[in-house]
């Protein structure tokens, strides 16, 4: 039982890996004829934008969707986001692969009686993850968001995807904060 097991690992090109990675990105926001010379300060801004506009719109009710919304608001307002609320749908999301569109008022979990995975739901919570990246450095929120952006386009019609200007800000928000560590590699 003493004996020392070795094991070997494959050796990784990390910065190639990661070039390909962002490559991928780019496809994506070159098919949806999105122009990426914009920098992360003017996606935060248009993001928050088109949230404001949409809620003129339609009223909500006490909704994931809308709580999304209000920690997003909020973030541009104070750079403070609900890190709580944003841990615990990022570990729902890593154990279930699902987000569920409300949560419980009385307990603030997920009601799995609602509509599961609605793709504005996920892009708000994987954007909320970059932001808190962004603000922590830490990467563990950086990893989910990227799981959830796969999950997004592996799940939903091109389509779908093409069409949103807010997946289109997400993808380009990523490859802006990829480029940076890619730069260090």
């Amino acid at each position: 039982m003493n004996t020392k097991k070795n094991y070997s690992y494959p050796t990784i090109n990390l910065s190639r890996y990661l070039e390909d990675f962002l490559n991928s990105r780019k496809i994506f926001l070159e098919k949806s004829d999105y122009p990426m010379n914009q920098n992360i300060n003017h996606i935060k801004s248009e993001i928050c934008n088109l949230i404001n506009d949409a809620a003129k719109y339609e009223k909500k009710q006490f909704s994931l969707n809308g709580e999304l919304d209000r920690i997003i608001i909020e973030s541009k307002l104070s750079d403070k986001i609900d890190k709580k609320l944003i841990s615990y749908l990022k570990r729902y999301f890593e154990i279930h692969r699902v987000i569920y569109s409300k949560l419980n008022s009385h307990d603030k979990k997920m009601d799995t009686n609602s509509f599961p995975n609605d793709i504005n739901i996920l892009f708000k919570i994987s954007y909320l993850l970059q932001m808190l990246h962004l603000k922590t450095k830490d990467f563990s929120p950086l990893i989910t968001s990227i799981k959830i952006n796969d999950f997004i386009l592996d799940n939903f019609s091109s389509e779908d995807i093409h069409k949103s200007l807010y997946l289109k800000y997400l993808f380009h928000h990523e490859i802006l904060i990829l480029r940076k560590y890619n730069e260090h590699i």
